[in-house]
């Protein structure tokens, strides 16, 4: 079976089980405390096959109330609360945000517990808070995928870095036009040779 990851025993339906139920505990949050619980059964000398399904009936999916508790109460990497559904009403008559604007302000809440909808550049931008909140995977998108783009490209940088030394270039020359004036003027202390500037 190429491509297809079998368990040590070649068990691929075993194999998939497991796959699945980690990563249900990966989004519950319980990753952790679930490898926590198989390593001590491990120590005991449980076999992984049996402390596996031993944690599958010691950690079984959450319910939506209970999903809906650990969200509130954040997780692993930072994920906060599920911000909730809000009427439409709250986002009239506010300006269309830049695609910029809804990006940074998610940005800047991806961390805040308690968001204040006011502060919300738009509807698209709650959504989008929204989904990055769902889940793990969602947030990671939103970082690599979304927010990069925001970020300058090295061609860019080099321009701003010599729009910079350009400035500087042209503030050199006209310091040194002025003190070449004042030479003729007799006025500066220290001339500059007339092929110098």
């Amino acid at each position: 079976m190429a491509g297809r990851r079998v368990s040590k025993g070649g068990d691929p339906a075993y194999a998939e089980r497991r796959r699945v139920a980690n990563a249900r505990w990966w989004a519950e949050k319980r990753y952790s405390e679930v490898q926590k619980f198989i390593a001590e059964l491990a120590e005991q000398g449980v076999d992984s096959k049996e402390a596996f399904e031993l944690a599958l009936e010691q950690f079984p999916a959450m319910g939506k109330e209970e999903r809906s508790v650990v969200s509130a109460e954040g997780g692993r990497g930072g994920v906060m609360g599920d911000v909730g559904m809000i009427p439409a009403s709250m986002f009239a008559g506010r300006a269309r945000a830049s695609q910029r604007e809804v990006v940074e302000w998610v940005a800047s809440n991806m961390a805040v517990q308690d968001v204040d909808v006011e502060g919300c550049p738009s509807s698209e931008a709650w959504g989008m808070l929204r989904w990055t909140r769902l889940n793990v995977a969602n947030e990671g998108d939103f970082w690599r995928v979304i927010y990069s783009k925001l970020l300058p490209t090295r061609t860019e940088v080099g321009r701003e870095a010599m729009k910079g030394d350009e400035a500087q270039l042209e503030l050199l020359e006209q310091r040194l036009r002025e003190i070449k004036a004042r030479c003729k003027n007799g006025e500066a202390a220290v001339c500059v040779g007339e092929g110098d500037v």
